[in-house]
């Protein structure tokens, strides 16, 4: 390239240095090729590039801006996760809850009592954020997501890694662990399903998703992610 004044001369001397030519001449092409630009290599080489148009399209191409969802479309998706995994969960809360309360009513071993529902309730907690972050990371949507159309990707765009989901997924549920906590309670139930409600709202973050440019929940901005439609 320093010897050169041309991309064809400089490209010549780089794969006639021989033994590994073809890595020479890739290297020597990107420097190149970033410093003379496109039209600065041979039109007869260009004409015998493979796939182009493929080049050119995807050199050219300019990512499409990214519709966030809906904080409503949001707390749907999460609603329609939660049911859904609830077969699964819902033996544990069922066993937490009897423990719970046999702690108080039995004169027995209330100690044990309380301790199978700390390991019941922990079983559950590792459940959900598993299949969440798993689904997330792998698919990049959830099952309540994919019915919505919706799928969470990094501030770029980018789909997210696993990490990335066990992240998000760590900081929402235990942005919600007292609602989870709540069931275990002998609270009455209309006012129970009230807390549960506003909570799950408020505390998940999507109060703040209302009024934030980018709909990110705060769980979201902890996790450098965002929810949007997928195109």
């Amino acid at each position: 390239f320093h010897r050169s004044h041309d991309f064809r001369e400089g490209a010549l001397l780089a794969v006639n240095l021989g033994d590994d030519a073809d890595t020479t001449g890739a290297v020597y092409g990107q420097l190149a090729g970033a410093f003379y630009g496109a039209s600065g290599i041979p039109e007869a080489w260009r004409a015998q590039l493979a796939h182009r148009e493929l080049i050119v399209a995807l050199a050219t191409l300019r990512p499409r801006p990214l519709s966030y969802a809906a904080p409503a479309s949001r707390i749907v998706a999460a609603f329609i996760a939660i049911f859904l995994i609830g077969g699964i969960a819902v033996p544990f809360g069922v066993v937490s809850r009897v423990s719970f309360e046999g702690a108080f009513t039995s004169g027995g071993a209330p100690f044990l009592n309380l301790f199978e529902l700390f390991i019941n309730s922990i079983r559950a907690m590792l459940l959900l954020i598993l299949y969440l972050a798993y689904v997330q990371g792998r698919f990049g949507e959830s099952v309540g997501k994919h019915l919505l159309n919706l799928c969470v990707v990094r501030l770029a765009g980018f789909p997210i890694s696993f990490k990335t989901a066990l992240t998000r997924t760590i900081c929402a549920y235990f942005l919600v662990s007292p609602i989870a906590l709540w069931g275990d309670l002998p609270v009455p139930r209309p006012l129970l399903i009230g807390l549960g409600v506003i909570g799950a709202i408020f505390t998940m973050g999507y109060g703040l998703a209302t009024i934030d440019p980018r709909r990110q929940a705060l769980h979201d901005r902890l996790s450098g992610t965002v929810v949007v439609y997928k195109v």
